[in-house]
This record gives C-alpha cells, sequence and structure tokens, in this order.
C-alpha cells in the first residue's frame, strides 16, 4: 500500500513538471488526408479544460466551420419583409427572408386576391374578386400591433386584377376586367373611373413609376395602355403579330419597360412605350410576370440589364443584357409561377399554384423552395423596399465557468484590472471576437491563458485562428440601436471539471426609423456537457453528458460528425469522445464506429 502511494505521489510531481515545462501535449500527426464532413453552421470541435479544482486552471475551446464558405463573427442584414396573396382569400406575410411565412387570412373563403401593394411599413391593401364584386382590403396594423382587416368600399363590380400605391403615397390606381381604371386619392377610401381608356379589355397587370404620366397597363388582346394625362389612357401600338396576344404582366425601369404573356411573348420597350419590340426565350408556355429592378434610383441595389420572368410549368428565365440573350433558370418545380419579384440583384422570390414559394439569393442560379404554410394558389406579392429594419447578429459561447471579477468604480466605471473582489460560479456568457471569420474547413482556438496554450500545445495542419481570452463578460444584453450589443462585467474565467458549453447564435432585428429593437433570437448551435453535468430544469434532456474528464486529456467531435442542433442531438456522448491527444487546429482522429 505505502510503495503504491509513493507511485501515485511521485507520478503526479512528475506530471505538475512537465504542465509547467511546457512540454507539449501532443503524440502524433494527424492524418492530413482526413476529408472533412459538412455541415450549416460553426459547431465546437475540441475542449481541453483544467479546471480550478486540479492543477491550475487552464482552458481552450476549439471551433470548427464546416461549411463551405468563410463564416463572419459578427454581421449585418437587411432582411426583407415580403406579402403574398392568392385563393380563398388567403395572405402570407415574412419578415426575415422567408425563413418563415405566416399565414394572415385576411379574407374569406369566396374571395380571390389578385393583388397587393404595400405603400407603408404597416399598412397594405388587398385587392381581387369575391364572385359578384370587386373587392379592396386594407390590412394595417394598430397602435397594440395587432393585425386588423377593414373592407373599403367597393368601387366595381367587375373583378380588381392590379392595384397599386407609390411608397408613402395616399394616391393609388387599379385595373380590371372590361377596361376597369380607377385612382383613390385618399388611400383607397373612394375611387373614381379614369376618363378616356382606350380600351374594354380586361387588364391583367398595372404598373406605375410615378403619380403622372409613367403608369401603364396590359391585358387581353395585345393590350397595352399607358396614362398620358388625367383625361387619356392611349393605347399603345405593339407589333401586329401579337394582336391577339393575351398579356399578362407588366414592369417598367423609367422608360425602359416589358410585357409579357401567352406562348413566351416577351415584348420590351426602351422609350416609354412608343416602340416595342419583341424577345424569345424559346419557350412556348404562358409567361405570367416580369420584373426589371434597376432604375436611376435603385441603382444601388439593381444591375443594369438584369430582368426576369416566370410562368407556366415552373417557368424562369433571365437576361443580364436587357433581352439580347436570355437563358433558363432551374426552379426545381413544375408549378405554375404567378409572380415573381427581387429586392436585389441577388435576392428574390417566385409565387405559384398550391402555395409554391421559392426564393434565391443568387440571383436565380439556384432557387430553394420555403415553407407557405398554405395549399393556395398565390397570384401576386409585394415586398417593403427598401428593407425599414435590419438584423445584427453575432456568436457567443455560453457556460458554466468559475468568475473571478475585477473590482469596477462605481462612480466612473473603470475596471481596476489588478484587483479581484470575489471569486463564484455561474454562467458567462461572451461574445466571441475574432480578428478574422472562420476560414472554409478551418478552425479558430479560444484560449483563457495564451502563455499556457503556448507552452503546452502546438498546432495541428490545419488553418486555426488563435483567441487569447482571459478576459470574457459576465453577460451580454441588448439595448436599444446603435448600441445593440454591450458587454458587461468582464471577468477572468475558468471551466469547472462538470458543466456545460453552449455555442450560440443571437439575433436581433432594430427599426431604422426609431432604433428600436424589434425583436431578439438565441439559437443554440452546439453543446458539449461533460463531468456527468445536467441543468435543473433541463431544456435538453435527451442530452447525455460525458463522464469526468481525465487530466492531459481532451474531448473531441467525431470525425463523421458536422454537428446537429441540440435539440436534434440524441447526445453529447452520440457526438464527441475522450482523447488522450489534444490536437488543437486539427480534426478528430477517430469516426464513429
Amino acid at each position: 500500500m505505502k510503495s503504491s502511494f509513493y507511485f501515485l505521489l511521485c507520478s503526479l510531481v512528475i506530471l505538475l513538471i512537465l504542465l509547467s515545462s511546457g512540454c507539449e501535449l501532443i503524440t502524433d500527426e494527424p492524418d492530413q488526408k482526413r476529408t472533412f464532413p459538412y455541415g450549416t453552421d460553426l459547431v465546437i470541435n475540441e475542449l481541453y479544460t483544467l479546471s480550478p479544482d486540479k492543477y491550475y486552471a487552464f482552458t481552450w475551446i476549439e471551433l470548427f466551420n464546416p461549411t463551405k464558405k468563410p463564416i463572419d463573427w459578427f454581421s449585418v442584414a437587411f432582411p426583407s419583409e415580403g406579402f403574398a396573396v392568392g385563393s380563398s382569400g388567403v395572405a402570407v406575410q415574412t419578415f426575415l427572408d422567408g425563413q418563415t411565412w405566416a399565414v394572415l387570412n385576411p379574407g374569406s373563403s369566396n374571395e380571390t386576391f389578385h393583388s397587393v401593394t404595400y405603400p407603408h411599413a404597416d399598412t397594405g391593401y388587398y385587392a381581387g374578386y369575391d364572385g359578384t364584386k370587386g373587392i379592396i382590403k386594407r390590412v394595417y396594423r394598430d397602435n397594440a400591433g395587432s393585425l386588423v382587416s377593414e373592407n373599403l368600399p367597393s368601387p366595381t363590380t367587375r373583378s380588381i386584377n392590379s392595384i397599386n400605391f407609390l411608397l408613402q403615397s395616399k394616391t393609388g390606381f387599379l385595373v380590371g376586367d372590361r377596361g376597369v381604371v380607377m385612382r383613390s386619392i385618399n388611400r383607397g377610401i373612394n375611387w373614381t373611373q379614369q376618363t378616356g381608356v382606350q380600351t374594354t379589355q380586361n387588364l391583367h397587370s398595372l404598373f406605375q413609376v410615378d403619380f403622372a404620366n409613367h403608369i401603364w397597363a396590359c391585358g387581353d388582346s395585345g393590350t397595352v395602355i399607358r396614362r398620358i394625362s388625367a383625361s387619356l389612357w392611349e393605347k399603345q401600338t405593339i407589333p401586329i403579330t401579337f394582336a391577339s396576344t393575351v398579356f399578362r404582366g407588366v414592369h417598367f425601369a423609367d422608360d425602359t419597360g416589358w410585357v409579357v404573356g401567352d406562348n413566351g411573348t416577351i415584348l420590351r420597350s426602351g422609350n416609354g412605350g412608343t416602340s416595342w419590340s419583341a424577345q424569345t426565350t424559346g419557350a412556348p408556355v404562358t409567361l405570367r410576370s416580369v420584373f426589371s429592378g434597376y432604375s436611376t434610383t435603385t441603382a444601388f441595389f439593381f444591375m443594369q440589364g438584369r430582368v426576369w420572368v416566370c410562368g407556366d410549368n415552373g417557368t424562369i428565365w433571365r437576361t443580364d443584357n436587357n433581352g439580347v440573350n436570355w437563358y433558363p433558370q432551374n426552379s426545381t418545380t413544375t408549378a405554375q409561377l404567378n409572380a415573381i419579384q427581387f429586392v436585389d440583384s441577388l435576392k428574390g422570390w417566385a409565387f405559384g399554384n398550391n402555395g409554391t414559394i421559392l426564393n434565391t439569393t443568387n440571383g436565380g442560379e439556384q432557387w430553394q423552395s420555403q415553407t407557405s404554410n398554405t395549399s393556395e394558389n398565390l397570384f401576386a406579392s409585394a415586398f417593403i423596399f427598401p428593407p425599414r429594419s435590419a438584423v445584427l447578429s453575432y456568436y457567443q459561447l455560453t457556460m458554466l465557468a468559475q468568475k473571478r471579477h475585477f473590482f469596477v468604480d462605481p462612480v466612473s466605471g473603470i475596471v481596476n484590472f489588478d484587483f479581484i473582489v470575489k471569486t463564484d460560479t455561474g454562467i458567462v456568457n461572451f461574445l466571441i471576437r475574432g480578428d478574422n471569420s472562420v476560414p472554409y474547413q478551418g478552425f479558430t482556438i479560444v484560449n483563457n491563458d495564451s502563455t499556457k496554450f503556448k507552452d503546452h500545445f502546438k498546432l495541428g495542419p490545419g488553418s486555426a485562428d488563435i483567441i487569447n481570452y482571459s478576459i470574457a463578460y459576465d453577460t451580454v444584453i441588448f439595448s436599444g440601436a446603435p448600441q445593440f450589443i454591450e458587454p458587461r462585467n468582464p471577468i477572468l474565467w475558468s471551466l469547472l471539471s462538470s458543466g456545460e458549453i453552449r455555442l450560440e447564435k443571437r439575433s436581433g432585428r432594430f427599426s431604422f426609423a426609431t432604433g428600436q429593437v424589434l425583436g431578439v433570437e438565441t439559437k443554440v448551435l452546439d453543446m458539449i456537457r461533460y463531468g456527468n453535468y445536467r441543468p435543473s430544469p433541463d431544456p435538453f434532456p435527451n442530452n447525455e453528458p460525458l463522464d469526468f474528464l481525465p487530466d492531459g486529456w481532451s474531448i473531441a467531435r467525431f470525425a463523421n460528425d458536422a454537428g446537429n442542433l441540440p435539440e436534434n442531438q440524441q447526445s453529447t456522448i452520440k457526438s464527441f469522445y475522450m482523447t488522450k491527444d489534444p490536437i488543437p487546429g486539427w480534426f478528430s482522429q477517430e469516426s464513429k464506429p
């Protein structure tokens, strides 16, 4: 017994000497040919800790980027707010680029909305037909923020096919069946039929550039009309071969405009509609919508010459040179597409039958389906432009740790980093403030003692950024913009022998106009539990912890595990294992069995 005791004591002394002398703890070089798994966001890759109840406090946490692009620690985005309307009185809305669509249902089952416009961020107009008369609904948010829908007096017994109000305007126009063209100057309360409309054909689409004479509409039998004055909507001359074509969509940018319709028809005008020339995509399907975002006022957002059209059988075509050449885009659907709209040259949506919503973030090179939460046909869309809010996102580590608090002068707020006032245990939330983004298939290593990290470890061959992070923050709070993120209470931190680490992504949306924070979201991306730790209450009861970490060992992610959200992750045990050879700056050497 005595000899065993002395053997253990000697072993402990030798280990302490090795640790304090800077001996490297890794034993083997990793296999540099190893292939990495792919994931969707940052994950925790490895954890090493000598907790305060052991020889001395020392911790490093390695994060890995399993995606195919660099990831910034801090980002600002301008998410789009959009609406789509359709059959059975359905309307859907998104605040965050279509990540989620909420069904509003401002109408009733016997209504069909053909068009939607949002002249104000909190007020929109939906127009269509209820089977007996044209309908217009004003949808707005009251002082309590609740959605309110009200029927405006019906201006016509005919179907209303398109309605439009310019941004921040009380004046709007609508068009419909049998040559209906009407104007309102009091936010849609009253409408008057426009005189001098040179057609009795059904009009399907309306687009206005300004309040005066830059307003066009198109419809049946090759009809294109333009508002010339308050008393004249003049029929424009189109090529005779299109005299019987049904035109279903019109869009202008300054004096350059497009109409699209049956049999793949595309006409372009470069002089406000005085003359039109035919273009072809080679797709003889019905085209139902066209969008050209570039103008003198939107040049910051849109590329000149880029135009999209959509139609039946999932058809989407794009040109980058004003129609000299058109090329098809893979929409990934065969649904009838009724509306297409972009908020810049890269980010846009297409809407169609059976609740189809498609989104692209690269100008249409790839389209992804979004969940509309409805099976109704979606006929029209409107996006608030320019965006009225921004989303700030950042990453943070949230962990159970020992905290040593600095003295903070209560009057001046100056921190004395030489004086520790108390030591306790609690949750530490702090921003990850890397100088660089995390590179593709690269690593970032956060440590609480730069000297010990440098002395005890050498990096693997992977691309790694080292963040010496001895001082963290006890809390991170959101406040009004622009001081959106405010760290509080600087502390020294050390992981415990039993605890939990969460990698979180926090996002907050705030208004440009008021600076008000409109909402904050925290998403747990990854989690490690060790030392048999479980919180109470436990928000992730399926996440089983690992045992206590032996001295000199680390917790590493299996090489074939790219991470999963904690609510879907079976347990830490399923994604991580303990290894006696910590290797910061490289991926795990062991795969799931």
